[in-house]
């Protein structure tokens, strides 16, 4: 007989391999576990600290692609940033000194919007009001916000982007949510398909854009005011 998940939620909390410990947000299933105890190897590894076994992962915040971690040892402290363009998790080391939204998301290429929730979360910096107003559910989370001249939009989901959420800003209560086909959160490149209405949400060589098409024709095109 398996034992019960608190069993592996119990072990997940004592020290593991190189002696690391790490806070769970939530009482996750037992793949989450594993794939967080793989993350918090790799920022171990990551960390030029000798002995290894001295460094413990204190903090780390996961969404989506992205993420952050805070570790130490002994009086060394220090974070890193994780982003998985390719679906393997790479390492970036952070300055000590105190982050800014947008001084993380030059340096990581992670959304200003994901950046701005992992530096709340990990308690870097104060939960002031966002920029733009999020168009997501309760329930989601909300991986970039930006306006044009004529719309406020959302792109929304739960541990991947899913859903393109576009309100007038002529006529906020006319809001549009939409599957998203395509994306790529490193572009940032979202694509949407409303029948044989083509939405594209991204920056490109022609700047950041949204563009709406029919077929081959052009409906819309306006560019990214704020946010990003």
């Amino acid at each position: 007989m398996k034992p019960p998940l608190s069993t592996y939620l119990a072990m997940a909390m004592t020290p593991i391999t190189l002696g690391v410990m790490f806070k769970l947000y939530s009482p996750p299933g037992l793949a989450e576990v594993i794939s967080r105890r793989h993350i918090i190897q790799q920022v171990v590894e990551s960390v030029s600290v000798t002995p290894p076994s001295k460094i413990v992962v204190t903090n780390l915040t996961l969404q989506g692609e992205f993420g952050l971690a805070r570790w130490s040892s002994g009086s060394m402290t220090g974070i890193v940033a994780l982003t998985a363009p390719s679906g393997r998790w790479q390492i970036t080391p952070l300055s000590n000194n105190p982050l800014t939204v947008g001084g993380f998301s030059q340096t990581t290429y992670i959304p200003q919007t994901v950046a701005h929730q992992l530096l709340v979360r990990q308690g870097l910096i104060r939960a002031t009001q966002p920029l733009i107003t999020s168009l997501c559910k309760t329930k989601e989370n909300l991986f970039l916000a930006v306006e044009t001249a004529s719309y406020r939009i959302s792109i929304c989901g739960q541990d991947q982007p899913t859903v393109y959420v576009g309100a007038e800003t002529k006529r906020p209560h006319k809001i549009i949510r939409l599957p998203i086909k395509t994306y790529d959160l490193y572009g940032p490149y979202f694509e949407m398909v409303n029948g044989n209405v083509t939405y594209i949400l991204a920056n490109s060589t022609k700047g950041k854009n949204l563009t709406v098409s029919r077929g081959t024709k052009e409906l819309l095109r306006e560019p990214v005011t704020t946010g990003w």
